[in-house]
């Protein structure tokens, strides 16, 4: 069977957004909006659990137009595991963390900006698996 090309569309459309109802999460994100080259620095990201169940933070997906000069140096808490996705290009960060009811997680990135320019990108904040997730906008000027 093969299927059509707005139908295939579709498909990766639903694969690539929020498949679930994540009103109950909130997301803020601290990051310095200019660095110099080489320079160490902290993004801080606060996930918030609104609802009265607990609720995993499975991971954090950058994407690689951010992550181009970029490089994430270590996490606190640390990560589980990192792995490339191809499907969405971006690095994805497994934590596999309880967030706790009415309870906010903070997890900082510890980055480096290795060149000079702007990059921008994403962070999908996947709450309960890879496929539920809050997406952030991020913005760096490297000096």
């Amino acid at each position: 069977m093969k299927l059509k090309p707005s139908i295939l569309i579709a498909a990766i459309t639903v694969i690539l957004s929020s498949c679930s109802d994540l009103s109950h999460i909130d997301i803020v994100v601290e990051s310095p909006n200019v660095v110099s080259a080489n320079e160490e620095f902290v993004i801080t990201n606060h996930i918030i659990n609104y609802s009265q169940e607990i609720q995993e933070v499975y991971s954090l997906d950058i994407s690689d137009s951010y992550l181009e000069n970029i490089a994430v140096l270590s996490t606190t808490p640390g990560y589980r595991d990192v792995q490339y996705i191809p499907l969405d290009d971006t690095w994805s960060h497994s934590f596999r963390t309880p967030l706790l009811p009415n309870d906010t997680l903070t997890v900082e990135l510890h980055c480096m900006a290795t060149s000079t320019g702007l990059f921008r990108g994403t962070i999908d904040y996947c709450i309960n698996s890879d496929y539920d997730f809050v997406t952030r906008s991020i913005n760096t000027v490297v000096e």
